[in-house]
């Protein structure tokens, strides 16, 4: 007789080798290296491996043998960091664990230089100040300088160097000081970081200060040939960056140099990520402190990305393994343009071009084939009174690869109604004062003002913003004098002035009203809004109703459920100011997406469960729960909102229409407000339901297969939509099905259903952590 003894996995490690050495723990790895981990362990039968990330995907183009245990990864970039474990497995418990985090190091990026003092002509005798810089670098740079086409590359003997900050001083500067002048960020990882700056120095008022260079031509690695090292994803310098400034609805004042202390220049921009200058075809030399790479990355980032994968799949730029990693990823297009960065190099721009024009997105075809002007910036309002008021905007930036010059600014005046009427123009040149002053104005009276860039017959989208002249407030208001005491105290507490409001461009529009994007000015911010106005035409009834929205939302506290900042009351018209969501609605996202990760799909149903479960505790019927009434913040936490049908059912605990003539969500509706007009908590749960399976069915309208006509007749006959593919069968069983229960007192209530839900979720987390 023969004896097996079978072992679990015991003394699993982890080693790593790259092309330079090898190590055997926490390791930190340059960018560029090819980098290889061995799980290793000691089992019998011998133990088969798995890998995984915190995230669960593992770097795109990177390989694992499940029997060797062997990973590899061809080209480490930044984000390819952080901790990596190792699962080694044989089929007896427990499991064999290691882990190993690892630190990316790459070397300095965007080295710029610049003048610190003096700021104008650098005369004999100054004491001059260069400041150094980087964009990013790990570890941090040791910064040199030297001087480069000269008898000798030595520092004047007054200069002193700050390795640390990179600040070169020359104290009483010379005639014969004046040159060409080279720093050095190195980091021990290459290459290191260049950049030059000539430096004139005049023994009288006439001479001229600084020629900033930025970077020699001899140390420029031609950006198409490194594409493969340098695209990376969007640095978190960069989404700092973009965060903090794409929407400014100010601009700092003009700065006032000061003799007796020089401030310190410090660039507003750096560019976002190097994928960007290779879709921008931007040169080299405009690498760095250029806010124009923002604009544009911004516009690419709009792209509807589903068709363009779909058509590179059809044309064989992009593999079914590919699409799928692309598919998965938190920054779909971000993902896209690098990974055809990856592929394609300085073809690039011409590959997504040509793929943008037949999915018919030609303003972005037209962005990257050099064909689109910019924008004026940071159009701001100024002396604003009851009959008048000023506007100033900073130039459109310039990129000659792909935005061209302006020649001049055309302002348009116009009345802010349905049907706008232009009643001034203003002609600007570039080299003018861009400024405007509008006078003989009505007071109280809102107005539109476009500021748009014009080069020959080009012109650019424009940008415009909303003025209300000072007047015609109403105190009481005689829209607020409908409302009961009670009511209209509380509309006091979160009112806000009109003139406090500057409204953009619209977000979205109805049949009666828009939602526009906005900044509400208080005394110590601006914060970004997004502002439900009704049109002119909107009569008082309608008026009343929208104050009566957000008087419902006022006291709403709750992480999933979209809250108000105030109302604004102005004669007979009212606006609802709500937090802007940078994601847009929950039905958009999933088209754009078409199919996402369980886990995240599961993390969205609980999210609207949550927050459906509050408004039922507070005996709130919403009446209209869809995804495209479900927002996305910058986190991507779900927000339940739109509160124009909601209504408080305290007393009765349900609510009945009278008819109709009121809009409803066909599509959504539970059978019995079909058929008696009722609305109640568990139609809600109904809704909730078909929420869950338009999440599941990346966005598609329910019923696709049931004409509107019949569909009472095909809930009548007990008929329900069959399972989405990618839900999970208890999901659709236990929560999804239960919620179309014909009898509404079967149907789960919020509560149950969260219970269910993470129940549901806590299984799958279980069952994929035994699976890794």
């Amino acid at each position: 007789m023969t004896f097996f003894f079978a072992d679990p996995p015991t003394g699993t490690f982890i080693s790593i080798q790259t092309t330079k050495e090898t190590l055997k723990e926490n390791a930190d790895v340059q960018e560029g290296t090819v980098l290889q981990l061995t799980c290793g362990t000691d089992s019998n039968p011998p133990a088969v491996f798995f890998w995984t990330t915190p995230d669960s995907a593992l770097p795109l183009f990177a390989t694992y043998n499940m029997t060797s245990g062997v990973l590899v990864l061809p080209n480490v970039r930044k984000e390819d960091g952080g901790l990596y474990q190792c699962r080694a497995r044989n089929g007896i418990l427990p499991d064999g664990m290691a882990s190993i985090n690892l630190t990316i190091q790459y070397p300095p990026t965007m080295t710029t230089t610049y003048i610190v003092s003096p700021r104008g002509t650098i005369r004999e005798g100054d004491e001059v100040r260069i400041r150094c810089r980087v964009g990013d670098a790990l570890p941090s740079p040791r910064f040199r300088w030297r001087r480069d086409g000269s008898k000798t590359t030595a520092l004047p003997s007054t200069a002193v160097v700050d390795e640390k900050t990179g600040l070169l001083t020359i104290s009483s500067v010379r005639i014969e000081d004046a040159g060409f002048y080279r720093c050095i960020a190195d980091n021990d990882v290459e290459p290191a970081g260049l950049a030059s700056i000539t430096l004139n120095v005049s023994a009288d008022p006439s001479g001229i200060g600084v020629n900033n260079t930025r970077r020699s031509e001899k140390f420029t690695v031609p950006l198409a040939a490194s594409a493969g090292v340098m695209v990376a994803g969007i640095t978190v310098f960069f989404m700092y960056v973009y965060i903090r400034f794409r929407k400014r609805p100010d601009c700092p004042p003009p700065h006032v140099e000061s003799e007796e202390s020089p401030m310190e220049y410090d660039p507003l921009y750096l560019s976002p990520d190097s994928s960007v200058m290779i879709f921008s075809a931007v040169r080299e030399e405009d690498q760095t402190v250029n806010p124009i790479l923002l604009e544009f990355w911004d516009c690419l980032l709009k792209m509807d990305v589903d068709p363009v994968l779909v058509y590179f799949q059809k044309d064989q730029v992009l593999s079914p393994d590919h699409t799928a990693v692309i598919r998965s990823a938190s920054l779909v297009v971000n993902k896209l343009l690098t990974t055809i960065g990856i592929l394609e190099g300085d073809k690039s721009p011409q590959v997504i071009s040509r793929a943008l024009r037949h999915t018919e997105q030609n303003h972005l075809a037209d962005l990257l084939d050099g064909k689109v002007l910019p924008d004026a910036k940071c159009v701001s309002v100024v002396d604003t009174t009851e009959s008048s008021f000023g506007i100033e905007f900073k130039p459109a930036f310039t990129n000659i690869q792909h935005f061209g010059d302006v020649d001049k600014y055309v302002v348009t005046l116009e009345i802010a109604v349905q049907e706008p009427e232009r009643i001034a123009t203003r002609d600007l040149n570039a080299s003018d004062q861009l400024q405007a002053e509008f006078t003989d104005l009505a007071s109280g009276t809102s107005y539109n003002v476009t500021v748009v860039s014009v080069r020959g017959e080009t012109k650019s989208a424009g940008v415009t913003v909303t003025v209300t002249t000072i007047g015609g407030y109403e105190e009481p208001s005689s829209l607020l004098a409908t409302f009961s005491e009670q009511k209209r105290s509380q509309i006091n507490q979160v009112l806000i002035y009109k003139d406090q409001i500057t409204l953009m461009e619209p977000l979205g529009k109805g049949n009666f009203g828009e939602v526009r994007y906005g900044v509400y000015v208080t005394q110590d911010r601006c914060v970004t809004c997004a502002v439900k106005t009704l049109f002119d035409t909107a009569s008082v009834l309608e008026m009343k109703s929208l104050l009566r929205e957000g008087l419902r939302m006022v006291n709403f506290k709750h992480d999933n459920v979209l809250q108000l900042l105030g109302m604004s009351v102005h004669g007979n018209e009212a606006m609802i100011v709500l937090p802007y969501m940078k994601h847009g609605d929950l039905h958009k996202y999933l088209r754009d997406k078409q199919t996402l990760p369980l886990e995240e799909n599961l993390r969205l149903c609980l999210e609207i469960a949550h927050g459906m479960a509050y408004l039922t505790d507070k005996d709130i019927v919403h009446r209209d729960l869809a995804a495209r009434n479900c927002m996305l913040d910058h986190k991507m936490q779900v927000k339940v909102a739109d509160f124009g049908l909601c209504r408080d059912v305290h007393e009765k605990g349900y609510y009945r229409i009278q008819s109709w003539e009121v809009k409803l969500p066909y599509k959504w509706m539970a059978p019995e407000s079909h058929e008696d007009y009722i609305f109640d908590t568990k139609t809600d749960v109904w809704s909730y339901g078909i929420v869950l399976w338009e999440i599941f069915s990346g966005g598609k309208t329910p019923y696709p297969d049931v004409p509107s006509v019949h569909l009472i007749g095909y809930l009548k006959e007990g008929r329900r939509m069959g399972r989405p593919n990618k839900c999970p069968i208890a999901l659709y069983n236990d929560v999804m099905k239960q919620c179309w229960q014909k009898e509404p007192t079967k149907r789960p209530s919020f509560k149950e259903i969260l219970a269910r839900a993470e129940q549901i979720n806590k299984s799958f987390k279980q069952r994929r952590e035994a699976d890794a």
